[in-house]
């Protein structure tokens, strides 16, 4: 079964916003779903009335992401672009596969970092925890379930 047919301002508004939204963001302004959004847009792409939208990015767009990559999170990264998160994952893919960047930002925790991480965990948010070791909250939060699972957070909180 097919869904409702679109009326003309419903196609303009996603011909004019399609570039700085996302599917889901354009589904909610005209009660779609977002897969209904993403088929529209591939037929209009089809039919030649949308251009592909691969927007370049400046060297100071890359600059910041090889800057940030291994201190921020991609959403991050994409809120600070404005872009999408999956814009920016894609990008960072293609300037890893060009030598920009390194294959992994992984830095392994020295034992007082880890010390430092199970001492204060439940003290501090991993923000600020990952603000201090300039890691990201998210590599704070998998190091502690790692730790965890590992039956070592009890060992590296008691540490002197």
């Amino acid at each position: 079964m097919r869904g409702r047919a679109y009326e003309p301002y419903e196609v303009d508004y996603i011909i004019e916003h399609y570039q700085h939204m996302t599917a889901n963001e354009l589904g909610l302004q005209l009660n779609r779903t977002r897969s209904a959004i993403q088929t529209l847009i591939i037929q209009l792409r089809k039919s030649g009335r949308l251009e592909r939208d691969y927007k370049c990015y400046s060297s100071d767009e890359t600059q910041y992401i090889i800057d940030h990559i291994g201190h921020e999170s991609i959403t991050e990264i994409a809120e600070h672009l404005g872009k999408t998160a999956a814009a920016v994952s894609i990008k960072i893919y293609k300037m890893r596969k060009q030598g920009l960047l390194k294959g992994s930002n992984y830095k392994p925790y020295t034992q007082s970092e880890l010390s430092y991480i199970a001492k204060q965990y439940g003290f501090l948010s991993a923000k600020e925890i990952a603000a201090e070791l300039g890691r990201t909250p998210k590599a704070i939060e998998q190091t502690v379930v790692r730790l965890r699972e590992n039956e070592k957070f009890e060992y590296y909180r008691s540490e002197v």
